[in-house]
């Protein structure tokens, strides 16, 4: 920034948000988190004149970048990684405790099948997998209820509805719906009661999907004397009361049941809490959400609500042969001005999978401008 003036433009039809508007809004990217961090630890240490992070990091932690697990020129054309646990089989993890707690690698795993089956990919492939709703987790319970049989009457109808589906998390999928709602709030809850005595259930959370799922798919001692039928009745139970719970919530006809109409996104200002009658005009939403925590375009939630806690708001596409070409989409808009008609504008084309151009070039750039802020220092 030069000592005169920050000089920056608003392009049309939309850009990216400026950095000033970070603070009203939650976070917007994760990457630069740990610089952030290591930043916010140096600048306590200049104020105070005290290593601040001396007590909290231990000595060593901060490894240069060659030190670090890398990959160059894979043989599979890509490199890709979805906060999966990624270190090498060999990795010094007794010297180097790089992290102890990883996401699900549903995600990733579900990015690779995709990049896998594309002979040359475009930067319209990289569109549809940043917003791809389809869950692994999902299609791993679906063939698990393949070959199960009920005579109770609405036990049947939930498997007929779940047996067909492809995982496709979509936000007017019924199966969606069903299965978010059975694996999220019921099927857990069998699983706990099984492995765990009523008080340590409770004290219990979530269990964990990947360790649940392998233990489904593979049952043994801790489902008894006949594991694989006690697996199935477990199964078929919990899919049973998420079948009754979903026709309360959406009401009994199934073809009226649609996961958007209960997973939903809305910001929340900071100060909305507050707005009184002018709430409206600061809270962005709810619009109806597609996909689940183990989708490329992640939208975890809370199962209480099932209102999306944790998602992509920012997505990036860059052309390195071409840099005007490169596309991007920031959510829900770009300006921090609630009157301004770009303050919600992104967030409809955020939802559908759509892009604006992230323009590069001083031509480019100019051509597209709108309005330009002159920020100039009180003197």
């Amino acid at each position: 920034m030069t000592a005169g003036a920050w000089r920056t433009s608003m392009q049309r039809p939309t850009t990216t948000r400026s950095s000033c508007k970070a603070s009203m809004w939650r976070a917007t990217a994760w990457f630069s988190w740990i610089c952030c961090v290591a930043k916010a630890w140096a600048t306590c240490r200049k104020r105070s004149g005290q290593p601040m992070w001396r007590r909290i990091v231990p000595r060593g932690c901060f490894c240069i970048s060659t030190a670090l697990p890398w990959s160059e020129n894979p043989k599979a054309g890509f490199i890709t990684t979805s906060n999966e646990m990624n270190l090498p089989r060999d990795d010094p993890v007794a010297q180097r405790k790089l992290g102890f707690e990883w996401a699900n690698d549903a995600r990733h795993a579900r990015i690779i099948q995709v990049l896998s089956q594309l002979p040359k990919p475009r930067l319209e492939d990289s569109e549809k997998l940043q917003n791809d709703q389809v869950s692994l987790p999902a299609q791993r319970l679906v063939a698990l209820l393949q070959p199960l049989q009920s005579h109770d009457p609405d036990t049947s109808a939930a498997l007929a509805l779940l047996r067909p589906w492809n995982g496709d998390a979509s936000a007017a999928s019924a199966a969606a719906a069903l299965e978010e709602v059975w694996f999220s709030r019921y099927l857990g809850d069998a699983y706990k009661a099984l492995r765990l005595r009523p008080s340590e259930a409770a004290s219990f959370g979530a269990p964990d999907a990947a360790a649940m799922l392998d233990a489904l798919e593979h049952p043994g001692a801790a489902f008894g004397a006949t594991p694989a039928a006690r697996r199935d009745q477990l199964l078929l139970e919990s899919l049973r009361n998420a079948y009754h719970a979903l026709g309360s919530l959406q009401g009994p006809d199934t073809r009226q049941w649609q996961w958007g109409n209960l997973h939903t996104n809305k910001i929340a200002h900071a100060m909305s809490a507050v707005a009184g009658a002018d709430r409206a005009l600061l809270d962005v939403g709810p619009f109806a959400k597609g996909g689940s925590p183990y989708t490329p375009n992640q939208s975890s939630y809370d199962p209480a609500d099932f209102r999306q806690t944790i998602g992509p708001s920012a997505r990036l596409i860059i052309d390195l042969s071409n840099w005007d070409n490169a596309r991007a989409m920031n959510f829900p808009g770009q300006s921090g001005d609630p009157a301004s008609p770009h303050y919600r504008d992104l967030a409809p084309l955020w939802l559908n999978g759509s892009y604006f151009p992230l323009l590069y070039t001083r031509a480019a750039v100019d051509a597209a401008t709108e309005q330009i802020f002159d920020l100039v220092p009180a003197q």
